[in-house]
């Protein structure tokens, strides 16, 4: 029997560790390796081809591709694409619901009516709006189209043309006037109750992502008018928007009192907050992680564990030392006790 080609890919290196321990998991089960062969891109030897060239390739042959993509790398779409053609009611209506089918839901209860109540992560009407801008408001010269990317953490709407004067971003947060970009289109729109008020659509989308626990949508413009709308974070990796730097400094006494205000830590971080019990060496702690890509470590869990003051080294005068060892800081001990959610380990925010 034929093994399944699996080809495995994901992002640059922003799942390298994951991909390599995924390919050995399935060559190491003796039933697994019989059905399934693993296949890493980087695993290809070296050949006289271009990359792309070998890279489709590769994926012909394979039976199966597998994608990896993460939060917060943030350039790769979600991979499903679409183009759509019909009337401009049918493009809105089209666009929407391909954003909806790609975004989290909640089902409710008939309790209150026969029909069960859905909710979505982010309000509907938002997504709506985001759209119905997008193709009243684009440039019809351009001989570009309007696009809708739904990324692992936000969708964008990307719209070819841009903010007619004396429009302002600021102003687009405040009541402001219309100025359609398309007069006669924006009207029927109107008509048929896809815009419900002249000059109010960003205010809505403003006012429902707040309601609903989101940030503020982000119009931005660069070649094009862009619309981004950011989705719940998920449980153990804080969104774009939400990742901030650590500000303020340990004490450095017994007390272990942190001044400032203390970022919720990554998913990554706290991994390695509990793999240190005294001090350890950097392959230590990638054995203990089971990570065997060095700059992924580095990147993802040792260099913001330790921007972030949750771990110190040893010899910190010689940080490329072979004798170097890392371990936890008073803040660190704190953060990953939160974590644990033990009780009056809330940091002060206001400590002397």
């Amino acid at each position: 029997m034929t093994p399944i080609r699996i080809f495995l890919s994901s992002v640059q290196r922003e799942f390298a560790a994951q991909r390599s321990a995924l390919r050995d998991y399935v060559r190491g089960d003796p039933l697994m390796r019989r059905f399934f062969e693993v296949f890493l891109f980087e695993d290809a030897p070296a050949a006289d081809r271009r990359p792309d060239a070998l890279y489709l390739d590769e994926v012909e042959r394979s039976d199966i591709y597998v994608g990896l993509f993460g939060s917060e790398y943030g350039t790769e779409p979600i991979p499903s694409y679409q183009v759509y053609q019909g009337t401009v009611f049918e493009l809105v209506d089209q666009a929407v619901d391909f954003v909806l089918s790609k975004i989290n839901r909640a089902i409710g209860t008939r309790s209150e009516s026969v029909q069960a109540p859905r909710t979505y992560e982010i309000p509907e009407e938002v997504v709506t709006e985001a759209i119905v801008n997008a193709v009243a408001h684009r440039d019809y010269t351009s001989n570009g189209s309007v696009q809708v990317m739904l990324f692992a953490d936000r969708p964008e709407v990307w719209n070819p043309g841009s903010l007619p004067p004396p429009l302002t971003f600021e102003k687009l947060r405040a009541p402001h006037a219309s100025i359609p970009a398309n007069p006669l289109l924006a009207e029927s729109m109107y008509l048929v109750n896809y815009i419900e008020r002249m000059g109010t659509g960003t205010l809505d989308m403003i006012r429902r992502c707040v309601a609903a626990g989101l940030p503020e949508p982000e119009f931005t413009v660069t070649d094009v008018f862009v619309a981004r709308v950011w989705r719940l974070p998920s449980t153990n990796q804080p969104a774009a928007h939400e990742r901030t730097r650590v500000t303020g400094q340990v004490t450095g006494q017994v007390t272990g009192q942190v001044t400032g205000q203390v970022e919720h830590a990554t998913g990554e971080v706290i991994r390695l907050l509990e793999a240190l019990r005294g001090a350890h060496s950097r392959q230590d702690l990638q054995r203990a992680l089971s990570l065997t890509g060095r700059a992924n470590f580095e990147d993802r869990y040792l260099k913001p564990a330790i921007d972030a003051g949750y771990i110190e080294m040893t010899i910190p005068d010689k940080p490329r030392s072979r004798l170097q060892r890392y371990r936890l800081t008073e803040r660190g001990k704190i953060v990953l006790a939160r974590a644990r959610g033990a009780p009056g380990t809330e940091p002060p925010t206001n400590a002397q």
